[in-house]
């Protein structure tokens, strides 16, 4: 059955949240779109992108971590129809489904299989169990039944996930919380996330480390239980750095030991290598120009010789980014301050080179180079 499937896909978008991406779909006439916590993490605004290729900024006006769900508001108005909503409560094994997303980034993605299993559990959280393939980028999108209404949000579990299996959050058991979203848009962006912990959904702020009820780590995502010693440390020495730049680690992680850190000069990831012994610096400089490119190629080689200091210069697919390792045993506050700083001056000096010399373009912000 393919009748309305196209109008279904206009009510899918992309969601770019610096490094991470994944999908999201339009659940009411106010433009609210329905994603995943992990999609967003701890970010207060996203960017979204629709199959027309429109992109807009959107707020996070709800978080459930324990559920793993999160709604986004557009600050622009896009004019997607919402999508209908099936009974998630009355779906048996056996059904047909579907599932839409960006898998790898390959956009509008359609997968086709069955429930699996209907109320499986997992640390007191309920799921649809699909044949559906998903992949990383589907989490966000919906499942949909035969009629193309949406029954679950996709998303992995990490203890069922690991074996192979593929799981969806049923409308049902944050429908109360979608419902209470359907107002005027003006008045859902007044609304601040409310954050709550993924173990035991008590309320916490997530520049916190851990929760002060159960003492589970925040942010709860997921993360591997047992990091070596070498990776805590190197945790540990990345977050006094960063608070001694005046930064919250926690609001600006975007990933597992991945931090995005913004000035005027634009992005900077700040991430652990490997087992903890290295942190790296890393920024996008440009994009390969429309001409011209060998030339361009050729000045990166070059500048990696003569211009660079101890940061490197490497092509990842169209963009040229500018890198920096530094051993965590040398890693202190002061010293490494001063070297972010010549790293950010440096990175200015290429990008005004590259784009005033070849006219390089402007590199998409972390991770929606991966929401195509």
């Amino acid at each position: 059955m393919t009748d309305g499937l196209p109008k279904v896909f206009d009510s899918v978008v992309g969601i770019g949240s610096q490094l991470s991406f994944g999908s999201g779909w339009v659940a009411h006439a106010n433009g609210l779109i329905v994603t995943n916590h992990h999609v967003v993490r701890y970010l207060s605004q996203v960017k979204i992108r629709t199959r027309s290729g429109e992109e807009v900024q959107g707020r996070v006006v709800y978080v459930d971590a324990r559920l793993d769900i999160a709604f986004v508001l557009p600050l622009v108005p896009l004019a997607l129809p919402p999508l209908a909503r099936g009974d998630s409560r009355k779906v048996s094994p056996g059904e047909p489904v579907s599932a839409i997303g960006h898998p790898y980034g390959l956009d509008y993605s359609l997968t086709r299989g069955v429930i699996s299993a209907t109320k499986r559990e997992d640390r007191g959280r309920e799921f649809l169990q699909t044949d559906a393939l998903l992949n990383p980028g589907n989490s966000g999108g919906p499942l949909l039944d035969a009629q193309y209404r949406v029954l679950a949000v996709n998303t992995r579990s990490a203890t069922l996930s690991s074996i192979g299996l593929d799981l969806a959050i049923p409308v049902h058991c944050f429908e109360e919380a979608l419902n209470s979203m359907a107002g005027p848009a003006e008045e859902v962006l007044k609304r601040e996330p409310r954050y709550g912990c993924g173990e035991c959904g008590a309320a916490i702020r997530p520049e916190e480390t851990r929760c002060k009820v159960c003492g589970a780590q925040i942010p709860y995502l997921d993360e591997p239980l047992y990091p070596p010693p070498t990776w805590i440390q190197a945790q540990n020495k990345a977050h006094r750095l960063l608070l001694s730049l005046g930064l919250q680690p926690n609001t600006i992680s975007v990933g597992h030991g991945i931090w995005l850190l913004e000035s005027k000069t634009g992005e900077f990831l700040f991430s652990i290598v490997g087992d903890g012994d290295a942190i790296e610096t890393k920024t996008q400089i440009a994009m390969l120009p429309a001409r011209n490119q060998e030339e361009f190629q050729r000045f990166a080689l070059a500048a990696n010789d003569v211009a660079t200091g101890d940061a490197k210069l490497s092509l990842r697919g169209e963009t040229l980014e500018l890198s920096r390792q530094e051993s965590v045993r040398h890693l202190e506050p002061e010293a490494a301050t001063r070297a972010l700083k010549e790293f950010g001056a440096t990175a200015a000096k290429l990008k005004a080179i590259l784009r005033q010399s070849f006219q390089a373009r402007e590199p998409l912000p972390f991770g929606l180079d991966r929401v195509k």
